[in-house]
């Protein structure tokens, strides 16, 4: 969502849209709940709003999962040496956004029961896959940060194709998990793009680049 609101007003007026309505939902479900508040058809017209809104918010999402994933996936293979295969898949809650509304109506019962809303764009996720294994469940820390970071170069090369300038890019602690090949492929990579990387230790490939280096000591920094 971060990623696509730099790039798209749109969207980011769609995604505000989309949890106003969703706020204004629930607080009707929690009302209808205790056998309070507006009758049941009020519900209709945020059920209306959540998938007008729901539905652009997930046609924008999947446009965006699809150009990041086969950047990410490039730049994950090079910085593996080609051994390993990155592929990102967008899961939208809801499968098909033409179903939207037939799904809220058919979980009604259920999200009165519940006080909330079960089901919609707010439920949706990605799945990072390292050769064809979720990564979240079977990679390990080290390919979990490399996956991550791809799919980060990726949004900056999204966000240089739609507005001509490279973003700030900001990195915590990310070579201490690095093999030295992946430390000089992300360093190369970043070449250019203005970025502050912070880390516990002074890793030797920081010292012979040409990197600004400051020290923290004491909160002050030299």
């Amino acid at each position: 969502d971060m990623e696509i609101c730099q790039l798209s007003p749109v969207y980011c007026h769609d995604l505000k849209q989309y949890h106003h309505a969703l706020k204004q939902r629930n607080a009707l479900l929690k009302e209808l709940q205790k056998g309070e508040g507006s009758p049941l058809d009020t519900l209709s017209v945020w059920d209306e709003q959540l998938c007008n809104y729901g539905r652009r918010v997930m046609e924008a999402r999947k446009t965006f999962v699809e150009r990041a994933g086969t950047l990410a996936s490039e730049t994950h293979a090079h910085m593996t040496g080609g051994g390993e295969k990155l592929s990102l898949q967008y899961l939208p809650n809801i499968k098909d956004a033409e179903i939207f509304k037939t799904t809220l109506e058919k979980n009604r019962q259920r999200d009165i029961a519940l006080g909330s809303t079960a089901a919609g764009a707010h439920k949706d996720d990605i799945k990072f896959l390292i050769n064809e294994n979720d990564a979240r469940v079977y990679g390990s820390q080290g390919q979990q940060r490399t996956a991550a970071l791809s799919a980060k170069l990726a949004g900056i090369e999204i966000i240089k194709e739609n507005t001509g300038t490279p973003p700030v890019l900001l990195l915590d602690d990310v070579l201490s998990e690095l093999d030295g090949n992946r430390q000089a492929f992300l360093l190369s990579r970043i070449e250019g793009t203005q970025t502050l990387l912070t880390c516990t230790g002074m890793e030797d490939i920081l010292k012979r680049s040409e990197a600004k280096i400051m020290k923290m000591v004491n909160g002050t920094i030299q």
